[in-house]
């Protein structure tokens, strides 16, 4: 049936028409929990005294869209940089003794989603114990 000949002018609107009327429809919604898994490959540089790092974190996220992304970098991480489909700003937020970055996308993300990011973080100020040590996650809206 077309839904312009039923008066429904929306656009994206499916309009289905009976054949016998003696029938009845009956659904449940159910909640199912967000999943949402990252991929991280991760190039890191020695020059004059920087380390200077590059990655890349492949997002799959389903049941559920996310606009905003949390990622833990190295507290003395310098030159923070991300790069990105729809990428609106990100912002340093301290948490505890970590320091983590809110990454804001201008719309909601399904599915795969790509996100690079670069720093630099200088070798007098990187402690031998987490010398390579970065991790991503994420926080759902």
């Amino acid at each position: 049936l077309d839904p312009k000949q039923a008066g429904i002018r929306d656009r994206g609107v499916l309009a289905i028409r009976l054949l016998q009327g003696d029938w009845m429809l009956s659904f449940d919604v159910e909640r199912v929990d967000p999943w949402i898994q990252a991929v991280f490959l991760q190039d890191a540089s020695i020059r004059q005294g920087m380390v200077r790092h590059r990655g890349v974190l492949e997002y799959k996220i389903e049941n559920t869209s996310v606009k905003t992304l949390r990622v833990a970098l190295p507290d003395t991480a310098e030159n923070v940089s991300f790069t990105g489909n729809a990428l609106s700003h990100w912002t340093e937020i301290k948490d505890g003794d970590d320091t983590v970055w809110d990454v804001k996308l201008d719309r909601r993300m399904i599915g795969k989603y790509q996100l690079a990011v670069s720093y630099q973080v200088p070798l007098t100020k990187m402690p031998q114990s987490r010398l390579w040590r970065c991790r991503a996650s994420e926080r759902w809206m």
